[in-house]
């Protein structure tokens, strides 16, 4: 009979409980980047890409804080390190990511500024390009992160020890 049950540990090391959780942290990151964005516009609206740019970065690295601290205690808490080397490659995905979301945030802005001429608002605009944003840097940082960051040693030792053996 099988066991559905998770191993020791409550299935850490099961595939969609790192996928779950990277989600589940993923909306909290977005309410934190969407919401400071907002925030920023509502504050203090502009068009300025220069602006927008700033926003962006702001809300982006504000996420991207959350975003180490729970994926480190719960989707890689078994990988986590917290050494200077894993918040150094952290610091640098968090980077490619930012170069991502601000690169498609701003092509998405000047993409739908035509949309304007048919009278949808800015900041639906703003939102669109914004949520094409966070997918694409998101889906980077997934993967980073499983698979520089916070990689599962022990499971590539096995499989360098399966290699030298053979």
């Amino acid at each position: 009979m099988h066991n559905d049950r998770p191993e020791a540990g409550g299935g850490r090391d099961r595939p969609w409980f790192a996928i779950g959780s990277f989600l589940a942290i993923g909306v909290a990151n977005a309410l934190i980047d969407i919401g400071l964005l907002n925030l920023l516009l509502f504050a203090r609206p502009t068009t300025d890409p220069t602006w927008l740019f700033v926003y962006n970065t702001a809300a982006y690295v504000s996420a991207v804080v959350n975003s180490y601290v729970w994926n480190a205690r719960i989707t890689f808490k078994r990988h986590a390190t917290f050494r200077w080397r894993e918040k150094i490659g952290f610091a640098l995905q968090a980077g490619f990511a930012l170069l991502l979301n601000n690169g498609v945030f701003l092509v998405g802005v000047a993409a739908f500024a035509a949309a304007s001429t048919w009278g949808v608002p800015a900041w639906t605009q703003y939102n669109v390009a914004k949520g094409l944003a966070m997918a694409v840097s998101s889906a980077s940082s997934f993967l980073l992160m499983k698979y520089v960051v916070f990689p599962d040693r022990a499971a590539a030792r096995k499989r360098l020890k399966g290699r030298a053996d053979s």
